[in-house]
């Protein structure tokens, strides 16, 4: 999945082909690009990778994403929150 800002619209796309659709326009603004993979060799760097992809997706998200975005944002980030022990940390920081 991706997360991107394109014309201050926060969006969610499945695939990189979907992501190229939407901005193969030269008229579109594109403010932010954030793939949800987590990155890292050892069990702390993937959980820092979560945590520093999360609060970017926090930076960069200004609106505009459909109940349906949200939603699945919300699925993956507490998905992943459960198997890198984040889970108190992501409610208190208003991720999930």
């Amino acid at each position: 999945m991706i997360f991107a800002v394109i014309d201050d619209t926060a969006s969610i796309f499945d695939t990189w082909r979907e992501y190229h659709a939407a901005t193969f326009s030269p008229d579109c603004t594109i403010s932010a690009v954030i793939p949800l993979t987590i990155h890292g060799s050892t069990y702390a760097e993937r959980r820092d990778s979560l945590r520093n992809m999360a609060q970017d997706i926090q930076t960069a998200d200004n609106g505009g994403m459909s109940y349906g975005e949200v939603a699945t944002l919300n699925d993956y980030f507490t998905r992943q929150a459960r198997r890198y022990g984040l889970l108190t940390e992501f409610r208190d920081n208003c991720i999930i």
